[in-house]
């Protein structure tokens, strides 16, 4: 009998299988959350919970940031190419990217912007979807869809861990100190 992981996890992995443009599927089986915050005259103006991919003998490195600032929500995409002999990274520049979960689907509910740097930031656009989305992300599993710079194709990446407790409550924590 399937648990309800199980079947989240067989909806999920049936959205991604028929994308349309998504040419590779990544399942991470290993995964790093921390907590961040971004302070402007001393005072903390977002909480972060950053999503970091990092599997050697894969290159491949995917950062995904969980944003909340100024009353809104958000995300956060970079990553980069790890050359595993020299223990050096090249950052890579996204050309797209996107959030979904099985009961996260709203590929448009977020304002796209690229940053100088070939970071994308996704702001969610409709503050109904808020309590949705954190939970899409709080609770596993989700995936984070990525066109690189360059690439023809999607790569989506299908995360199976959610952040552990002390990260969620660190977030919290950062969260009501928000004015």
């Amino acid at each position: 009998m399937l648990t309800l992981s199980d079947l989240l996890k067989v909806v999920v992995a049936g959205v991604i299988l028929t994308s349309p443009a998504a040419a590779e599927q990544v399942v991470v089986r290993h995964t790093e959350y921390s907590n961040d915050k971004i302070t402007d005259g001393g005072h903390v103006v977002a909480c972060v919970v950053t999503l970091a991919v990092v599997a050697s003998p894969d290159p491949r490195i995917l950062n995904f940031q969980f944003l909340q600032f100024n009353g809104r929500a958000g995300w956060k995409i970079t990553g980069g190419v790890m050359n595993w002999k020299d223990q050096s990274a090249v950052a890579k520049r996204v050309a797209d990217g996107n959030f979904s979960a099985s009961a996260f689907l709203y590929k448009n509910a977020f304002q796209k912007d690229l940053t100088p740097e070939g970071q994308l930031v996704g702001v969610l656009t409709r503050d109904d979807l808020y309590h949705s989305f954190s939970q899409a992300f709080f609770r596993r599993p989700y995936s984070v869809s990525v066109r690189w710079e360059n690439a023809a194709d999607e790569t989506d990446y299908y995360i199976e861990e959610s952040p552990p407790l002390p990260v969620v409550r660190n977030f919290r924590d950062c969260v009501s100190t928000l004015h």
